[in-house]
């Protein structure tokens, strides 16, 4: 088969995609990575390498002889225009998945999933649109969570190098309810037996509140150790890094549940989006009214 991947996911963090890439995958015809995200586009030393040359580290859940579509996954790609337009020239036909949420919630999730991966414990998220008062930390991190949910800005983006036809816009909202109907939706979409029924009882990626704070705090300083990890990941295969990382984050889950969000601070985010949501109803041709 073709080395150049079929279907990109490329939808916002905390929406529902590194489900949607494990339903997915459990597809007989699809290959596709036990990674959570395919880094190559965004990743400058893989870039450098070519496709072919980091194929074999990625693309390991599936059949490579007989799979006839190739899926990947990468959370946020969709940021830089220059991460789509590598996408374009690695295979101008390929399919893209724009995984949406309603962007006040996803920026909460967001949030509190680093939480338990042991960053931002100095952050207070209420101070989210307070950008006059941002410090170093909280600037570069609420910029970021802020610009992830400007999806209007994105998809138009998108429009200019893909067809329209390329392009699918799922609402998380929607894999949550129905994932079934979501993933037949995909299958027929790129061509492979949509009759198939993967299992989607599972949900991954949870946002969960940390146990002890002290434990996430020291589980971010060793992923901030890029050597470390780098040693790591070459000395053991994908699966066994990514079950033993989940692993070691699993006994710190499961404290006590996060204080739902302010109402005085969704309701600033709901108004700081609202310009963007009408109008990414507009370019969609999709109903939007529950993020109102």
């Amino acid at each position: 088969m073709s080395k150049k991947i079929n279907l990109m996911i490329v939808g916002a963090h905390k929406s529902g995609t590194t489900s949607l890439k494990n339903y997915l995958n459990e597809h007989p015809d699809i290959l596709g990575h036990v990674q959570r995200d395919m880094k190559f586009f965004m990743n400058e030393e893989e870039y450098s390498k070519g496709f072919e040359a980091i194929f074999d580290k990625y693309m390991n859940v599936g059949d490579v002889d007989n799979a006839k579509c190739i899926v990947a996954k990468d959370a946020g790609t969709y940021l830089l225009e220059s991460n789509l337009k590598r996408i374009k020239d690695h295979n101008h036909e390929c399919k893209i998945v724009f995984l949406i949420r309603n962007p006040v919630n996803r920026a909460y999730s967001h949030y509190k999933f680093e939480l338990g991966k042991g960053y931002y414990h100095d952050l207070d998220f209420e101070r989210i649109l307070k950008f006059e008062d941002y410090s170093e930390s909280e600037g570069k991190f609420f910029n970021h969570v802020l610009k992830l949910g400007k999806y209007s800005v994105h998809y138009k983006t998108m429009l200019e190098l893909f067809d329209k036809t390329n392009i699918k816009v799922i609402l998380f909202e929607d894999l949550k309810e129905n994932p079934e109907k979501v993933c037949k939706d995909i299958f027929s979409w790129i061509g492979v037996d949509s009759s198939f029924e993967p299992n989607t009882n599972k949900v991954h990626n949870l946002s969960k509140k940390p146990k002890y704070k002290w434990y996430s705090e020291i589980l971010g300083k060793i992923r901030n150790a890029d050597i470390l990890l780098s040693w790591f990941k070459f000395i053991f295969p994908a699966r066994f890094y990514k079950k033993t990382v989940d692993w070691i984050h699993s006994l710190n889950s499961g404290g006590d549940s996060f204080e739902p969000l302010k109402e005085e601070v969704k309701n600033g985010l709901t108004k700081y989006y609202k310009d963007y949501n009408v109008e990414m109803e507009e370019l969609a041709k999709i109903d939007l009214k529950n993020w109102k």
